[in-house]
Order: structure tokens, then sequence, then C-alpha cells
């Protein structure tokens, strides 16, 4: 379903203003992408999900670093060629599960507000990576090939 919706948001946004498209260059593809507000956005999202249905949720951090300026936290985000929509969609996935996690992992609120999530940005000027990392223990052995399902974790 999101192959056929990225094709269809792609075909429209490239479609000139006269024949009732966006008349955008590059479509759906933002070739300035900011993954760290992409996350920022995603995590807000989560938190705010979680806090909904669970009653509480744990905090979270974002580092950005640039192959730039290796070592310290960069000032002015990554940005790499990429469909913020999509990303923000996978992001939001993954920090569900890791908030989700958390909270039924985790039961002293001390505790939880001492092991926030951390979502790492890094890039350099081909590449771009998101790492999600929380403390909630992982994922059990026991559950196997089910994480994989659709139906497994968030859903």
């Amino acid at each position: 379903r999101i192959g056929s919706n990225m094709l269809v948001d792609q075909c429209l946004a490239i479609t000139s203003l006269e024949d009732g498209g966006l008349g955008k260059p590059t479509g759906i593809v933002d070739t300035n992408c900011d993954p760290t507000i992409v996350c920022k956005q995603a995590a807000e999202y989560a938190k705010a999900l979680c806090q909904a249905h669970l009653g509480r949720a744990p905090t979270y951090v974002i580092e950005a670093y640039s192959a730039n300026d290796p070592g310290t936290q960069t000032r002015e985000h990554p940005k790499f060629s990429y469909i913020p929509t999509y990303l923000r969609y996978i992001m939001v996935e993954l920090l569900k599960n890791a908030f989700k996690a958390s909270v039924e992992n985790i039961r002293c609120e001390e505790e939880l507000s001492q092991k926030p999530i951390r979502i790492l940005v890094c890039s350099d000027e081909y590449h771009c990576a998101i790492r999600v990392s929380d403390q909630a223990g992982g994922i059990p052995f026991h559950v196997g090939k089910r994480i994989w399902s659709y139906m497994y974790g968030a859903a």
C-alpha cells in the first residue's frame, strides 16, 4: 500500500499545474530533507500517542553529528534527499515501539525520566543514518520470527 501511495503522490506532485498537479520538479522528494527535524516531529507525535493511550511517556533525546565536524554535535542539521512524509512514518512506527516498551518495562516514574529514548542522526556527504535506542530490555528471544509480523508490537 505504501508503495502504491508513493507512486500516486509522486505522479501528482510532478504533474504540471495546468494538468491538475502540484508542478514540483522533484515531486515528493525533498532534496534538502532535515532528518533531525523529521525525527523531532515523529518523537513528539509518538510521545503524545503514548501519553494518550498509556497515561505516561518517556522523554527523548535527539543528537545530530556530521562527518564534517567529527566528535561534536553539529549545530547545522545534516540534510539529504529523501521523502519526509515516509521518513516520518517510519520513525513514528519505530518510536511508538520504543515508547511503549519503555513505559511497559520501566515502572518507576523517576527511572523512566532517567532512561530517555535516544535518537542519533549521523551523516556525511553521501549517507545518513538514524539510530533509535531505548533501555526497555530488548526483544525477548521467545518472540522469534513474530517480530516481523504486521500485528506484532504497537499495531
